[in-house]
């Protein structure tokens, strides 16, 4: 005999629902073109019990962004810390992530999440959080042979977070995609404290990359 859910366990299993089928719909048609009601609509619930368990879009979608960027983080952290695999390696597979994700998100959502200041400072902390991760990444750079020994990573560090702020202030996300930002920005930027070893390594990162994107 099926067992019957507790009222605590739908609302959990509610709460997920409600989380998939938003951020799905933020993803595709950008988050001020999703209305609550629509949410609510296609979950067939009532709105009544969708703001009871979110009180509005921009707590459903601080939730939804933070369960994605953890689990990108996770996924990232156990790819690491496989047998054999290089900063090179992790390099390739961040960037694949990122080709794969820019593929499935609208530019309104990019536009959008801008006007979210709560989302706007989690991103913010989140980003902090991975710069300890940065200088044990390029230490491990260094004694792997691939990324060059008489750089100052901290200054690379700092010189990245002001690109990448003028990147999005300017939303040259508009204009070009994922793919033109790689070759253009992201990958001169990393040849240049790279070794010969890390130069050529990184060519061939290049290669798989324009291999995704031709599939």
């Amino acid at each position: 005999m099926a067992r019957i859910k507790t009222i605590s366990e739908y609302r959990k299993d509610l709460r997920g629902r409600i989380l998939d089928v938003a951020m799905q719909q933020f993803i595709i048609k950008g988050i001020k073109a999703v209305k609550m009601d629509d949410i609510a609509k296609s979950l067939c619930i009532s709105k009544r019990t969708l703001y009871e368990i979110y009180k509005d879009k921009e707590d459903l979608l601080l939730e939804g962004i933070r369960e994605k960027e953890e689990n990108h983080d996770s996924k990232m952290a156990i790819f690491s810390e496989k047998p054999g695999i290089t900063v090179m390696d992790i390099l390739f597979e961040f960037f694949r992530r990122q080709v794969e994700v820019s593929r499935h998100i609208s530019l309104s959502f990019y536009e959008d999440v801008h006007k979210y200041p709560a989302v706007m400072e989690y991103l913010s902390q989140r980003h902090d959080q991975r710069k300890a991760n940065s200088e044990i990444f390029f230490i491990r750079g260094v004694e792997e042979g691939y990324f060059r020994s008489d750089i100052d990573y901290k200054v690379v560090m700092e010189i990245g977070d002001l690109l990448r702020s003028e990147v999005l202030a300017k939303q040259l996300y508009k204009k070009y995609n994922m793919m033109v930002v790689l070759h253009s920005f992201i990958i001169p930027f990393i040849r240049g404290f790279c070794t010969k070893k890390g130069a050529d390594k990184l060519e061939s990162i290049l290669k798989k990359l324009n291999d995704i994107k031709e599939e």
